[in-house]
């Protein structure tokens, strides 16, 4: 019987494994502006939400959705709630969880999503005691990763984790 069991970890100061993401801001220069809104969509230009966040200059954004790109913007507002133009968008893709796929068979293709230039350790351990780095993977994009064990074949169990630094 082969039995994988996927750990998912990353260590990140911006984005936790609870898909939320820190943004920050300069204040506006102009006196009359008394507070600031972020807006969050799925394309470009196109905000399905707003957050208002009061004065502050930056937020913590939660419940994102995992291995989806997110695009950002922020208006400021005076006190008669009329809103600047946009900022500049900026967009992120939103770190998810590592899925498993193909068969014993043919061995197994880990996925997921990965930050252009950071550097990812795929370990491995038949135990949950000792963990080997199998793969180290750098993305030249923010998108998703694929990459096949070519040892998944060969074992009865083999556990999975991906770590990154900062």
């Amino acid at each position: 019987m082969r039995v994988i069991v996927v750990i998912f970890a990353v260590f990140h100061t911006a984005v936790a494994m609870a898909a939320q993401l820190a943004l920050a801001w300069e204040p506006s220069v102009d006196p009359t502006v008394t507070g600031y809104a972020v807006y969050i969509g799925d394309a470009p230009g196109s905000y399905q939400q707003r957050i208002d966040v009061g004065a502050s200059t930056n937020a913590v954004l939660t419940n994102l959705t995992g291995g989806t790109r997110c695009y950002f913007a922020v208006r400021n507002y005076n006190a008669a709630n009329i809103e600047s133009l946009p900022s500049n968008e900026v967009s992120y893709l939103i770190p998810g969880a590592l899925y498993l796929s193909g068969s014993a068979a043919a061995g197994v293709r880990l996925n997921f999503v990965g930050e252009q230039n950071k550097t990812y350790q795929v370990q491995a351990s038949t135990n949950l005691i000792n963990w080997s780095v199998i793969k180290v993977l750098q993305p030249p994009s923010n998108s998703w990763v694929y990459w096949d064990d070519p040892d998944s074949g060969s074992l009865d169990q083999r556990y999975y984790r991906v770590l990154t630094g900062p």
